[in-house]
């Protein structure tokens, strides 16, 4: 709630919050994207128009101010039918991406190293 306020999917472990980090939580999980997309620019603008000596602030005034139109629970479930898979397929890769930058983070010290030799691999 202090500096920048980017929106983030999560989507690893569970995780504990700091007093700085809010969570906008929604009550059906096919409404992920809805509530990104919706906070989004809400949260840009405030980022965008607040002044301060060293850091911005947001806080319950700012989001109690948030005007979201909500739609009726249909368009909210087709949209989440088209999204769901997109935002799962989201989080899926960056955890693919955390996975592959450790392994290489493993690796590449040893093959550097001559630890791990695969000069006799052919591709």
């Amino acid at each position: 709630m202090d500096g920048e306020f980017r929106p983030y999917l999560w989507g690893n472990t569970e995780a504990w919050l700091n007093q700085r980090v809010c969570i906008f939580e929604n009550k059906n999980s096919n409404d992920k994207a809805f509530v990104l997309f919706s906070i989004k620019p809400l949260l840009s603008v405030i980022e965008q128009t607040q002044v301060a000596t060293t850091v911005i602030h947001i806080g319950k005034k700012d989001y109690d101010a948030f005007e979201i139109l909500l739609p009726d629970r249909k368009t909210l479930d087709d949209f989440g039918a088209i999204t769901t898979p997109m935002i799962n397929q989201i989080v899926n890769n960056c955890l693919e991406n955390k996975h592959l930058a450790t392994l290489r983070d493993t690796l590449l010290p040893r093959l550097m190293s001559g630890e791990i030799d695969v000069s006799n691999i052919n591709l």
